[in-house]
């Protein structure tokens, strides 16, 4: 089981690979995409994962801030109550819905 989700653009990975690494090195156990095998069911997993993980980081960026895939994945994460962190790479916030 994993400790914390990481939502992201996959455009950002090059730099969302650091923030996993520091993670880890740090011993929590993180789970992201990368982890996603061929022919599994892409939503079921995160959706999965987003149940076990105790909280999800949020990386925040021009690319995933139109990403359909880290909305709903902030939006899952709200919905099961878990903690949610933002870290920002150089964009606002955008707005959900409350």
């Amino acid at each position: 089981m994993a400790d914390i989700f990481v939502s992201y653009s996959q455009k950002d990975r090059t730099r969302v690979k650091q923030l996993v690494d520091a993670l880890t090195a740090e011993g929590y156990a993180v789970w992201w995409d990368l982890e996603i095998r061929a022919g599994e069911s892409f939503d079921e997993r995160i959706e999965s994962m987003l149940e076990q993980v105790y909280c999800v980081v949020g990386v925040w960026s021009n690319n995933s801030v139109k990403s359909r895939w880290v909305r709903a994945e902030s939006a899952w994460a709200k919905a099961l109550g878990r903690d949610f962190f933002a870290m920002v790479l150089g964009t606002p916030k955008p707005r959900m819905a409350r």
